[in-house]
């Protein structure tokens, strides 16, 4: 009985002290949450989109990323085809004869991080943004991300705030209000220099340093965490911008939200 005391109360403890911090840190920055630079060199960027059997949710996430407001002569799209089985690669397809700045990489399944590694190499933007095949990036979410990168050379990823796409159901709004508070209290860990996840759905790196620590981690499926700590480990810098908003669709059923969460 004693030990199930201790572990609460120690759980209790670390519950209260994160929430006054956070708390505090809401009060003290809560002015500047929704405040980012402005880009004034745009830099160039490579959008990439790693999937596999997307045949759903594909067609809209590629339709954002062309709609994105950005330099077209500085924005390249690569759509990585990570060995689908379903309708994904031909509705790359597609869309790749209509808009001449997507390119697509058709692989053998080895999964996300291998995909986004694949990609990397032809890249040719000095940035590049990660996105999710059932994610939709707002048209001037770039726009709200790249300005950290000219502002610090040593700003290795910038990421996004994530917002739910479909809210019919239940169990969709409940993950709504997860997903938002799980947003503001990313940003405002930022305002301490611990922003240790950089999300799927659109986060945006910086290709040199990406490189120079060795990519996306293979083995591993939260690659995005496994990098985004590498980066900090290193001495360089995270971010978030409040302000840039990507959507995504969530799980439709109890199994799979456990499963995704698992």
């Amino acid at each position: 009985m004693n030990k199930i005391l201790i572990i609460y109360s120690t759980m209790f403890f670390f519950g209260i002290y994160f929430l006054l911090l956070f708390v505090i840190l809401h009060f003290r920055y809560g002015k500047t949450l929704y405040d980012y630079p402005k880009p004034k060199l745009f830099p160039s960027i490579t959008l990439i989109t790693p999937a596999y059997n997307e045949e759903d949710t594909i067609s809209e996430t590629i339709k954002s990323l062309v709609e994105i407001d950005y330099p077209k002569d500085k924005k390249e799209i690569l759509l990585v085809n990570d060995g689908s089985t379903d309708k994904t690669l031909q509705i790359m397809q597609k869309f790749a004869k209509r808009y001449k700045q997507i390119k697509i990489i058709n692989k053998k399944n080895s999964g996300k991080a291998d995909s986004l590694n694949q990609a990397i190499k032809i890249a040719q933007g000095e940035l590049i943004a990660t996105i999710d095949a059932d994610s939709y990036p707002a048209k001037d979410s770039l726009l709200k991300m790249v300005g950290y990168f000219e502002e610090d050379e040593k700003m290795a990823a910038v990421t996004s705030k994530v917002l739910v796409r479909n809210k019919n159901k239940f169990i969709e709004r409940f993950q709504d209000i997860d997903y938002r508070v799980i947003a503001w209290s990313r940003k405002i860990l930022d305002f301490i220099d611990c922003v240790y996840v950089t999300n799927g759905p659109l986060s945006i790196y910086r290709k040199s340093i990406v490189k120079k620590v060795g990519g996306f981690d293979t083995k591993i499926i939260t690659e995005d965490i496994e990098l985004t700590w590498n980066l900090m480990s290193k001495g360089y810098k995270t971010k978030m911008s409040y302000s840039a908003i990507a959507y995504t669709s969530v799980p439709l059923k109890i199994k799979a939200w456990i499963k995704q969460r698992i």
